[in-house]
């Protein structure tokens, strides 16, 4: 017969009801702790990521988000936490290995650091970032071969980057290959003229060559850029 029923039909309404109420407060939270986490308010950022997570909603987002809160306020533990929860939601999470890496970095874990730079990397290959702290990570350890691969490739994805190329610099002066690294420190002051760290590598360099008087003449130019340095008038006194 039909007018007959067992309210199932009215049940699922009711609950795509209450379904799409939670989930415009859900939103809500979550816009209230980004807006507020841009602005750089922090405590209300906290306290919006925070009622997101209390009724229960899960989001690798805000999971990430709060870790890096608590990466800004030096809570090492509570921010590992956060980004691992993000990353078990998440699997391809450059952000989140990539901040775990920097949390192992500062404090001084490198080989844990090694992991999560390489893991976001794997995760976002073109990351360059990831490449920069990764060849810092393996210079280091003092693994100069992997640094100066790790800087290669973050040139390869933006040649436009002073710290590469100065990094790169120094580190081919380890190495003794110093026409090369003179080549690197040199466009790493093309590119950023007022690059001080990177004149006083090439200072370094010249003195190595036996280029004396260059050496002199750039490690003026540093000085001009950082005249209260102690270690480039040091230098700059033992030419003489």
């Amino acid at each position: 017969m039909k007018g007959f029923g067992d309210g199932t039909s009215k049940k699922n309404k009711l609950k795509n009801v209450k379904e799409v109420i939670n989930d415009a407060y859900k939103n809500q939270i979550y816009i209230k702790a980004t807006e507020n986490h841009l602005k750089g308010n922090i405590e209300e950022a906290k306290k919006y990521y925070q009622i997101f997570l209390d009724n229960g909603f899960i989001d690798h987002r805000v999971f990430l988000n709060y870790g890096m809160i608590f990466h800004q306020l030096s809570n090492f533990k509570k921010a590992e936490e956060f980004y691992l929860n993000s990353i078990n939601l998440v699997s391809d999470n450059p952000i989140a290995y990539f901040n775990l890496g920097n949390i192992f970095v500062e404090k001084k874990e490198f080989h844990k650091a090694i992991i999560f730079f390489t893991k976001a990397i794997n995760s976002k290959n073109d990351y360059f970032d990831a490449y920069i702290n990764l060849g810092n990570t393996y210079s280091n350890l003092g693994n100069i071969k992997e640094a100066v691969n790790s800087f290669k490739k973050a040139i390869q994805i933006n040649p436009y980057s002073d710290i590469a190329f100065s990094n790169l610099g120094d580190l081919l002066k380890t190495l003794g290959e110093l026409d090369e690294a003179e080549k690197v420190t040199k466009k790493a002051i093309q590119i950023n003229p007022n690059f001080a760290d990177a004149y006083y590598c090439l200072a370094c360099i010249l003195r190595s060559s036996n280029r004396i008087d260059e050496a002199k003449e750039v490690t003026q130019k540093f000085l001009k850029l950082r005249p209260w340095s102690i270690i480039g008038s040091y230098s700059l006194n033992n030419y003489y």
